[in-house]
């Protein structure tokens, strides 16, 4: 059982345009609308990968109870707080002519120190039976930048282990706790680090350095550049298969998904990056994000390529 923890959740919302002109009116030539935000998407990923999941994070006002409808429809368990407000709605835009996409986050609504009490509670119940609990996206208002490291020493010291996937001062203070797994992408890692960018060995020495914190698999993702990662003493490098992506929202989700479900599994190193790289370009062929096939993640699986960089 895998339990993924959405502070933030959303509705997201994406509009496709023939081409995307700022101060111009635009018609829409298709939209859809799901439940969204970071940990949501995991869950939708893990769940069409046939892992048993369920989702615990925030919920408000009447977009929050359009999300609980759209988690029912898709068959994902759920145990959400609810706060006052209203969950958010995240927009992206598809411009197919430039082959382009814009984002619009919301920041979501605040959450009251009840209701974060009472999260920390509902995560320590769900931890103990969970092999992997993932921690994803960002942090509504209201929560302190120690959110994660908190929710790490909950659920790490009931045997579950823990996935971050985030980036700024939230994902700084989780290391703290030496969760299992972190994966930020490239710029969330550069940001950390007070960098625009890092080169292959800066990135590589970080991931090491990780290691010797005491985490035992770090990763980053680096889009079409597929992955570099740092476990059991090895360094790794992810090449993942050519694709002609039709939308990349997500895919970063998809590989924390993919990730987490070679941990429950018990699969190897090479074998859980093969998996979760073959989940992001599944989903980068789909136009929502978190909609991966699961046949489809076997054969691009066979066409990751997993290097060993150093012993």
């Amino acid at each position: 059982m895998i339990t993924v923890v959405s502070l933030n959740p959303a509705i997201d919302k994406t509009y496709r345009v023939p081409s995307l002109q700022p101060g111009r009116i635009h018609r829409v030539t298709k939209v859809e609308a799901s439940p969204g935000g970071k940990g949501i998407n995991v869950a939708k990923v893990l769940k069409r990968l046939g892992i048993d999941v369920r989702v615990t994070g925030f919920v408000g006002g009447g977009t929050g109870e359009a999300l609980l409808r759209g988690l029912e429809r898709m068959v994902i368990p759920h145990r959400l707080v609810r706060i006052p407000g209203e969950t958010r709605t995240c927009l992206n835009i598809l411009d197919e002519a430039g082959r382009t996409q814009t984002e619009f986050l919301e920041p979501g609504p605040a959450v009251p120190k009840d209701q974060w009490e009472a999260l920390k509670e509902t995560v320590a119940e769900l931890a103990e039976g969970s092999r992997v609990v993932v921690f994803s996206g960002s942090l509504p208002p209201g929560l302190p930048t120690e959110a994660y490291r908190e929710l790490v020493f909950i659920v790490q010291s009931r045997g579950a282990k823990a996935v971050v996937d985030a980036g700024g001062a939230p994902l700084d203070r989780a290391l703290e706790a030496c969760p299992f797994a972190v994966k930020p992408n490239g710029a969330e890692m550069a940001s950390l680090f007070g960098k625009e960018e890092m080169s292959e060995s800066e990135r590589l020495k970080a991931l090491r350095d990780w290691n010797r914190r005491g985490i035992p698999f770090a990763c980053v993702t680096l889009g079409e550049g597929g992955a570099l990662a740092s476990a059991g003493g090895r360094v790794y490098r992810v090449t993942p298969p050519a694709i002609e992506a039709v939308n990349p929202v997500g895919s970063g989700d998809a590989f924390a998904a993919g990730l987490a479900a070679g941990l429950d599994r018990g699969d190897g190193l090479e074998s859980t990056l093969a998996l979760a790289t073959a989940a992001a370009a599944s989903n980068a062929l789909h136009l929502q994000a978190g909609q991966v096939d699961e046949n489809q993640v076997a054969s691009l699986q066979e066409q990751v390529k997993v290097t060993v960089l150093s012993p």
